[in-house]
């Protein structure tokens, strides 16, 4: 048992004992302080002091369970009353328990019959109120206050969680059947101009399929795993449109040691062809680089581009989703940003990337 499921949990054994170790420190106080009474009432402690400590402890105690238990219930289970009137109730409750203390402990029987019963029991309500059982009231009614508000948190952190993980999983939706399209029509395209090279595109995409169907459910992959598919996929397009597209791939540094949620990269070479190769009937460049240097990723490509695209590139499926997901697995920990000029469009991501056997969705 931990002190957190101890303070927080609702099994019913752990409640009852959390509440017994608090009367119980409550006990100890209360017999400390009549014993300390005691101690400076009389040059000699009497011979019972401590069972006349206990015993007044005992008494007080009596008094305050029913007292705290009672006004708890009324400010936390009783939904018929309003606050107002709770309030009054409260004040009167109070104030009655405090004179009937007071009459109790034998406090009235050395009042003036000159004075006011109202100047002479008033210290004595402020006292009851300062020390007795509504200070008790206060720290318990504080304590389920601050558990109500944890509990609040908490769920609300876990509903969050949940909804950003439906809203991950409705992204990584919308680009799997954007990349089967892309892909299908590519090999259809090639089928009809150049049939032979249409078995070496079928075998590269049933490799990417087995990544899309296996891999992209996980929460992270290995970086070198992601490479590999963006190595698959430029075969597929290169199968097509190699005659006229110059392409450059070049990775640096240990991508073997680092982890990365699937399908992030994807977009961005993807877009690369669709708006360089696929919109122009002439040549076209692509440059994908990849460099990992302490634990961050620097991915960039650049690419041809007509100028009348290259505007309308960043408004893309692709890269809006990607986007989003960035903001959802890597709140604070990317850059991505996007230029046009001269024919060429650039895209460059920054990621501080996942160690080996962790999780991105913990990170949250």
């Amino acid at each position: 048992m931990t002190l957190h499921e101890l303070i927080f949990s609702r099994n019913k054994g752990l409640v009852i004992r959390r509440h017994c170790i608090f009367w119980t420190g409550r006990l100890i106080f209360l017999i400390y302080n009549y014993y300390l009474v005691l101690y400076l009432q009389n040059d000699t402690l009497p011979s019972d002091a401590l069972t006349a400590s206990f015993t007044g402890a005992a008494i007080q105690l009596a008094g305050e369970l029913p007292f705290t238990y009672g006004i708890l219930y009324l400010i936390f289970s009783v939904k018929t009353i309003n606050v107002w009137v709770k309030t009054m109730l409260i004040t009167i409750i109070t104030i009655g328990a405090a004179l009937l203390s007071f009459v109790l402990t034998g406090g009235d029987s050395h009042r003036p019959e000159n004075q006011s019963a109202l100047l002479y029991y008033w210290p004595a309500v402020w006292g009851y109120v300062g020390y007795g059982a509504p200070v008790v009231t206060a720290i318990f009614a504080m304590f389920r206050l601050l558990k109500q508000y944890a509990a609040t948190k908490i769920s609300q952190a876990s509903l969050l969680h949940e909804n950003q993980k439906a809203e991950l999983e409705l992204l990584k939706a919308q680009l799997q059947p954007h990349f089967l399209f892309n892909t299908l029509n590519t090999i259809y395209a090639t089928s009809l101009e150049e049939p032979a090279h249409a078995a070496g595109m079928v075998s590269n995409l049933k490799s990417s399929f087995r990544y899309l169907l296996q891999q992209s459910r996980q929460p992270s992959v290995q970086l070198d795993d992601e490479l590999d598919m963006l190595r698959h996929y430029e075969q597929l397009e290169l199968s097509r449109f190699g005659h006229r597209l110059q392409l450059d791939h070049a990775v640096s540094g240990d991508t073997g040691s680092c982890q990365i949620a699937p399908l992030l990269l994807l977009p961005l070479v993807e877009n690369s062809f669709k708006h360089s190769v696929a919109d122009t009937r002439g040549n076209a460049w692509i440059r994908v680089m990849c460099n990992i240097n302490n634990g961050i990723m620097e991915f960039s490509v650049r690419n041809s581009c007509q100028p009348e695209r290259s505007f309308r590139i960043r408004k893309g499926i692709g890269l809006s989703n990607l986007r989003r997901r960035l903001e959802l697995l890597y709140p604070g920990k990317f850059l991505l940003i996007t230029e046009r000029s001269n024919h060429q469009f650039f895209v460059r991501l920054q990621l501080h990337l996942i160690p080996n056997a962790s999780n991105p969705m913990h990170r949250h």
